[in-house]
């Protein structure tokens, strides 16, 4: 009778314990915008797949004073519980003001939310984080990279080929140096330029040989699919990985956000604003 009642309990305690991480589940899915939208005239999309039922990576959408708007897409180390909270923390640092009312540079936001994960943390947790700000009027975006892996920007060169060059201005991961600095950067943005954010559980989703599926394989599901919607491209990448890895469940959390973007049109000379680094290229 001992043994029935201990193995009872256990089973209780078990539900219990898959009811309260299907619940954090939903809370978490629930702290994400939507995952396709219009914001301030841009076309966005996002696609976010835990590898466990809660995840560290987290994305989200902020609108701005003066019809601005923030995009951002996060990754925490590790995955489950432990990374869900840190990523629970960070998100609520950066959606709440001074970071989303402020007219604060993302550098100096940055180096804030450095401070606050080491206070936080203690240095045991880290995480890394691509941050921009959009202005559809002038179409100048600001960023900061804080050890992200460098966003895609899909834009025209000045001969018309479709280039794609990567964001990687910026400052280490967040959490483990002490007063680290961090530098924001800035590219001039033109009508329907592409703007892809990911995690590193997109690139490095392996396949049955374990080769990663790599940032070329991600360029080229870009590439092939950059004229359609957000959603579209969106879904074209995620499945690309999917057949790639031959449908396996992920390993490590990924997320993506497409933006297609709404600017002011601007001298073809003054399109490299900011440093940046070109990836790939291809005629339109």
């Amino acid at each position: 009778m001992l043994l029935i009642a201990t193995g009872s309990g256990s089973y209780v305690r078990g539900k219990q314990l898959e009811v309260e991480m299907d619940l954090a589940r939903q809370v978490q899915r629930d702290l994400l915008p939507p995952a396709g939208s219009r914001s301030g005239g841009s076309d966005v999309a996002a696609e976010c797949r835990p590898a466990s039922l809660v995840g560290g990576d987290f994305y989200d959408i902020v609108p701005l004073p003066g019809g601005r708007v923030s995009f951002v897409l996060g990754d925490v180390s590790g995955h489950g519980v432990s990374s869900a909270l840190l990523m629970a923390l960070i998100h609520g640092a950066m959606s709440a003001p001074p970071w989303g009312a402020s007219n604060e540079d993302p550098d100096g936001a940055a180096a804030r939310l450095n401070a606050l994960l080491l206070e936080k943390s203690s240095g045991e947790r880290f995480a890394s984080l691509f941050w921009c700000v959009h202005d559809p009027a002038s179409g100048l975006l600001r960023y900061v990279n804080a050890g992200h892996l460098p966003a895609v920007w899909l834009h025209r060169s000045t001969d018309g080929r479709r280039v794609a060059d990567r964001l990687t201005e910026g400052g280490p991961v967040l959490g483990v140096i002490d007063g680290a600095r961090y530098h924001t950067a800035s590219v001039q943005t033109a009508e329907g330029d592409l703007l892809v954010l990911f995690s590193d559980g997109i690139t490095e989703a392996t396949n049955d040989r374990d080769e990663p599926f790599g940032d070329e394989r991600l360029i080229d599901a870009i590439q092939r699919s950059r004229d359609l919607p957000a959603r579209a491209i969106c879904d074209a990448i995620t499945s690309a990985v999917e057949v790639f890895s031959g449908m396996r469940p992920p390993v490590d959390d990924q997320t993506l956000l497409v933006v297609r973007l709404q600017a002011s049109a601007v001298p073809s000379d003054d399109r490299n604003a900011g440093p940046v680094a070109t990836l790939a290229a291809a005629t339109a």
